[in-house]
């Protein structure tokens, strides 16, 4: 189901779950139903399914390593997403929020708590292994940190019919003025929505790759206002092929529950790209569980990256790290990763409302524990949200992030490393 958990058949030979066994490292099983009121905090690591509330999360005695407290089922519950699955609770657009999770509620969200789970496994293993004399090397998937840098290609054009009309219903007449006559002007060439140049050229000079997911044409005033077969929107994305981008779908709202929409807009950007789509990212982060994963599944992709909180940065699934998500449907894992992400632009400066500072420091405060598990720190950046009109100093806040990746030796994250 994850990375982290690859452990050679002469290690896992000896292990022992639901019962002790002499010499053997003994999982201890918590069957129990999942109650928030039985969580326990040890060591500041929260526990979701304990064993005795008096024993330490780990022992090592006379050769026997006993994990008394369910660290694997706590992990599971928290990576699978079991949370949400069948959750009626959900946000204005049907999303289930970041408001009515474990991580908003224990405070977690910008700590991967299953990475730290799996440290302690690691650790606990590793100190039986020295002791019988067995080697063991700790698994790693990445050599170094990556940063895998995204953008959802949504809103393309900033003067409009769709936006002068959105001025007049906001009763902003100065503006709806402005904008009109900028629409209607065949001569005014300036599109501060417009940005692939400023962001191929960012990236070329800090020798980062990224990835851009492109929305089709949909639900009107809610998915894109373009279509793929668009004269524009081909040579953009031929452009950034050649420029080294990975193109991907942004899958436009219905996709999430009806899998012939995204067959057909799939196939749609594949035509446009010439070359198979392999990576997704639901719009707005409309995603379902596990209906959404089951139908990019069935759809041939590879890799996805819809799992953040929009209303909050952070871990949404406690993991730094690609993942697989669990059908509970047909007990069973789905075929698809999921690359978790972290930071999206609308969190910070919309949901969140933070200034450039304290956006800063919590970008951070994640790359930070991302380093430290040598994991993969997704960021979304709307090419559109780089209109400097809108975002006075969005450009240089940009900017000082990725310099603070280059500087800490991120890798740029390869996503054929999945297939």
């Amino acid at each position: 189901m994850a990375f982290s958990v690859d452990i050679s058949p002469e290690i896992t030979s000896r292990f022992v779950f639901g019962s002790s066994g002499e010499e053997k490292i003994c999982f201890i099983e918590n069957q129990n139903k999942f109650d928030e009121k039985n969580i326990i905090n040890i060591n500041n690591f929260p526990i979701l399914f304990p064993g005795k509330v008096d024993e330490p999360i780990y022992t090592l005695d006379k050769g026997t390593l006993v994990f008394h407290h369910d660290l694997l089922r706590s992990a599971f519950y928290l990576l699978s997403g079991y949370q949400e699955y069948g959750s009626t609770i959900k946000d204005d657009l049907g999303r289930f929020p970041y408001e009515a999770s474990l991580q908003s509620k224990l405070g977690i969200i910008t700590r991967p708590l299953v990475n730290e789970y799996f440290e302690l496994i690691h650790e606990g293993i590793s100190s039986y292994c020295l002791y019988h004399g067995i080697n063991y090397n700790k698994p790693s998937f990445l050599e170094k940190p990556a940063l895998f840098l995204t953008h959802d290609v949504d809103r393309i054009d900033k003067y409009t019919f769709h936006t002068v009309k959105g001025k007049l219903k906001k009763k902003n007449y100065k503006d709806a003025l402005i904008w009109f006559f900028k629409w209607i002007n065949p001569f005014y060439k300036k599109n501060p929505k417009w940005t692939y140049g400023y962001l191929k050229e960012t990236e070329k000079s800090r020798k980062i790759n990224s990835a851009y997911f492109f929305l089709n044409r949909g639900i009107k005033h809610i998915d894109s206002y373009y279509s793929f077969q668009d004269k524009r929107i081909k040579e953009l994305i031929n452009n950034l092929e050649i420029f080294g981008s990975k193109i991907g779908l942004h899958g436009s709202v219905r996709t999430g529950t009806d899998v012939e929409i995204m067959k057909t807009d799939l196939g749609s950007l594949s035509k446009t790209a010439k070359l198979p789509i392999r990576g997704n990212r639901q719009h707005r982060l409309l995603f379902k569980l596990p209906h959404t994963m089951i139908n990019l599944e069935k759809c041939g992709i590879i890799y996805d990256s819809s799992l953040g909180f929009a209303s909050h940065e952070g871990f949404r699934n406690s993991y730094c790290l690609p993942f697989k998500l669990f059908n509970f449907e047909n007990d069973k894992m789905i075929d698809v990763w999921e690359i978790p992400l972290n930071v999206m632009d609308g969190t910070l400066f919309t949901y969140r409302n933070l200034d450039h500072n304290a956006a800063m420091e919590s970008v951070m405060k994640i790359k930070e524990e991302v380093k430290r598990y040598k994991g993969v720190f997704t960021l979304l950046f709307h090419p559109d949200f780089l209109d400097e009109e809108e975002h006075p100093g969005i450009r240089n806040f940009y900017e000082k992030v990725l310099d603070h990746f280059i500087r800490d030796d991120f890798a740029s994250f390869d996503t054929t490393s999945l297939m």
